[in-house]
């Protein structure tokens, strides 16, 4: 039970206080996480590292959120919370229309070679015509401002 068996359960992506997600939003994806060799209502203590002046080491992790192919820049934090099972939440503008891959990993800092790394992916829709803050002219105004 020394070394951190992580877990990413699930993720989601939402845009807060709506339905959908569309191009251009703001949206953030909130990764649910769970540590498999902590036992329930139990928490993670400091990392093993019996070499190290410090008794006290925070088991940190790096948690990365990258779209798939070369349309966005990949989104990185820190995570020290040891609870077992946590969500963290990253935001990012959606990039385009359609279906969009993603992965999320994590790395361990204080353990070599237990990262770990997941594919999902979400629907982003065409935004709508008449949305909040629009005033409602569209195109049957003139068009051009006068």
């Amino acid at each position: 039970r020394v070394l951190p068996q992580m877990t990413i359960t699930k993720a989601e992506v939402d845009v807060e206080g709506e339905d959908n997600i569309c191009k251009d939003d703001i949206a953030r994806v909130t990764v649910f996480l769970r540590r498999e060799n902590v036992a329930e209502g139990e928490a993670a203590g400091s990392a093993h590292t019996p070499l190290f002046p410090s008794a006290a080491v925070a088991e940190a992790w790096w948690l990365s959120f990258a779209l798939a192919g070369k349309i966005g820049r990949t989104r990185v934090i820190r995570v020290t919370n040891p609870a077992r099972e946590f969500t963290v939440q990253i935001k990012f503008r959606v990039p385009s229309i359609g279906k969009t891959r993603y992965t999320v990993s994590m790395a361990c800092e204080a353990y070599a070679g237990l990262d770990i790394q997941a594919s999902f992916a979400f629907d982003a829709q065409r935004a709508e015509a008449n949305r909040a803050g629009d005033d409602g002219s569209g195109e049957e105004g003139g068009g051009e401002d006068e």
